[in-house]
C-alpha cells in the first residue's frame, strides 16, 4: 500500500511525463512496443533526479498514479522468438551437407533462448525490488500522508508472441491451478515472491498485485 500522497510531488516531475510509445521504445531499435499517446511518468528519469549516475538503481520504465492504485510498468523486449521447440520447421533445419538434422546445434540454439529468456526474467524480478525500495526510501519520505492508502501493482508488458497471450488466458480460465507455462506465465511466477509480503507486525509490504501482459492486451486497455 502506498499511504503517502505521490501526486504532491507531480510539479516537480512536469518534465518527466512521457507518451507510452516513447517509454516502451526498444533500447536497442528504438522501435515502440506500445504505440500510445497515453502519457505516464518517466521512472527512470525520476530515478536519475534522485541519486547519482553511479549509485542510480535499476528502475521500472514508466509510473501511473490513479485514484484507485498506484502502478509501476515495465516494459520489456526480448521474448518473442521466431523459432520454438513448437514451430521448429525440420526442412529448414536440416544441415545440407549432411541431409539430417544437427540435433546438437539445435540443442545448443534452444538452449541458448533459455538462457536468454532466464535473463530478462531475471532483469524484471531486479526492477521489481529496486523500483519498489526506490519508492519507499526515497520518494514517499518526502510526500503528506495521503487520505486513503492505495495499492502498489507491478504491471509487466512484454513482446510475448500471440499464441503465448492466448494459452497464458486459457490456462487462467482453467480450473487448474498450475501456472501457464508460457513466457507471461513465467514472468508472473518468478514474481510472485514480490507479492502480499507481510512483516513481523502483520502490515502488507511490497507489490499488492502483479500483472504481466502482452502489449496488444496493453495497447487495448490505453487506447480505449
Amino acid at each position: 500500500m502506498i499511504n503517502k500522497d505521490l501526486t504532491a510531488l507531480a510539479p516537480d516531475w512536469k518534465d518527466c511525463l512521457k507518451a507510452v510509445t516513447e517509454l516502451s521504445k526498444d533500447k536497442k531499435n528504438g522501435t515502440p512496443l506500445v504505440e500510445s499517446g497515453k502519457q505516464l511518468y518517466d521512472f527512470d528519469t525520476i530515478c536519475g533526479l534522485l541519486f547519482p549516475e553511479d549509485k542510480k538503481p535499476a528502475s521500472a520504465d514508466g509510473l501511473e498514479i490513479t485514484p484507485r492504485e498506484v502502478r509501476l510498468i515495465e516494459f520489456k523486449t526480448g521474448f518473442r522468438k521466431k523459432i520454438t521447440r513448437e514451430n521448429f520447421d525440420v526442412e529448414k533445419g536440416l544441415c545440407k551437407k549432411a541431409g539430417e538434422v544437427c540435433e546438437d546445434y539445435w540443442g545448443l540454439f534452444f538452449k541458448k533462448q533459455k538462457k536468454d529468456t532466464g535473463e530478462l526474467i531475471s532483469s524484471i524480478q531486479f526492477k521489481a525490488v529496486e523500483s519498489y525500495l526506490t519508492l519507499q526510501k526515497k520518494l514517499l519520505p518526502l510526500c503528506p500522508e495521503a487520505g486513503e492508502p492505495l495499492p502498489l501493482a507491478f504491471i509487466v508488458v512484454a513482446d510475448a508472441d500471440a499464441v503465448d497471450g492466448m494459452v497464458d488466458i486459457l490456462t487462467g480460465l482453467s480450473k487448474r491451478k498450475e501456472e501457464s507455462r508460457t513466457s507471461l506465465g513465467q514472468i508472473r511466477s518468478s514474481l510472485k515472491k514480490y507479492l502480499l509480503l507481510l512483516d513481523e507486525s502483520g502490515e502488507v509490504y511490497c507489490y499488492d498485485r502483479v500483472e504481466v501482459l502482452t502489449a496488444s492486451q496493453y495497447a487495448n486497455r490505453v487506447n480505449t
